[in-house]
């Protein structure tokens, strides 16, 4: 990407303020949007080296100016609504995951050469007994799933009618620094450094944990492979863990125990038997496995090595 011009949009956020950072990294000119009166904290260090750009996404007048005067070669659309949980949020998922999305693809009919890569979601499949496999119809029983799987198929449609080059990854669930503190692995952190009981989900409910690290290199690799088709591409291990086995890898990671109030939280339509990642694809199209095993993300995590 060295001297490209990329809009990452939700840079604010876990993944897109990652993706911001390994495209300063590899040389790319970077044009960071985020929410007007939105927290960037997670891109203060990177302040002098990118364009960060306020911009509301829903504005479709503001996303066409912004996309026509930047031309980028690279559009990361990372942008999403974030922990989504009651009724109540319903319009604000729908906006930030459909109509933002609607709003961006118009505007990239005033860019032809920018390629883009859209961030889905492997809620978008809905429960099932065996790895996700991308030719699988989505079936999501969640509104983030459903909103998001709407996205992806107003992308591909679009790629299509436009001939346009576009690749679609699902990611799995990202960890890393930076994640927001309620997710599960910070909790099992915090929990452990302080003593307080972790309100636990089903200890046999199954996650496939992919460190964050990981998934920005699945997400630039998958530029290589963009086209008309929009291919759906897994970024996860293929290994699921259950929240139990977390539990015990955090343990081991930070050297104590952590107290489990068992029942404390509701079951959610998320804490699923089984939830993993077929790779096949993800290492056919893109030479790509993480690198990055769960006990060393968490001793990074610990140890405070990665950024």
């Amino acid at each position: 990407m060295r001297g490209s011009r990329v809009i990452v949009t939700g840079a604010g956020g876990f993944l897109g303020s990652a993706i911001v950072r390994r495209a300063l990294t590899d040389g790319a000119e970077v044009v960071a949007t985020v929410r007007p009166g939105g927290d960037i904290g997670r891109l203060a260090s990177l302040h002098r080296d990118c364009r960060i750009t306020p911009v509301e996404l829903a504005d479709f007048d503001a996303v066409v100016k912004l996309v026509c005067r930047e031309q980028p070669r690279l559009v990361v659309h990372a942008a999403a609504a974030n922990y989504v949980s009651g009724t109540s949020e319903r319009a604000v998922a729908w906006r930030d995951n459909l109509m933002v999305t609607l709003a961006l693809l118009e505007a990239l009919d005033g860019a032809p050469d920018a390629v883009l890569v859209h961030i889905g979601s492997s809620t978008e499949y809905g429960p099932n007994d065996a790895p996700m496999v991308e030719d699988r119809p989505g079936q999501p029983v969640t509104l983030r799933g459903a909103t998001k799987h709407a996205a992806t198929i107003a992308v591909r449609q679009w790629a299509a009618e436009r001939a346009r080059s576009v690749t679609v990854v699902r990611p799995f669930s990202i960890y890393g620094p930076g994640e927001h503190p309620t997710k599960l692995v910070p909790t099992l952190l915090r929990c452990a450094t302080t003593g307080a009981g972790f309100p636990s989900v089903p200890v046999t409910s199954r996650r496939d944990l992919v460190y964050v690290d990981d998934v920005v290199e699945g997400c630039l690799r998958a530029v290589a492979v963009a086209d008309e088709h929009a291919p759906i591409i897994n970024l996860g291990t293929g290994i699921e863990h259950t929240v139990g086995e977390v539990v015990t890898a955090v343990e081991r990671a930070t050297g104590r125990s952590i107290r489990i109030l068992q029942g404390a939280r509701t079951v959610r339509a998320l804490d699923m038997p089984h939830w993993v990642a077929d790779t096949t694809r993800c290492r056919e199209l893109l030479g790509w496995v993480p690198s990055t095993s769960l006990a060393n993300g968490l001793q990074l995590l610990v140890g405070g090595v990665a950024p």
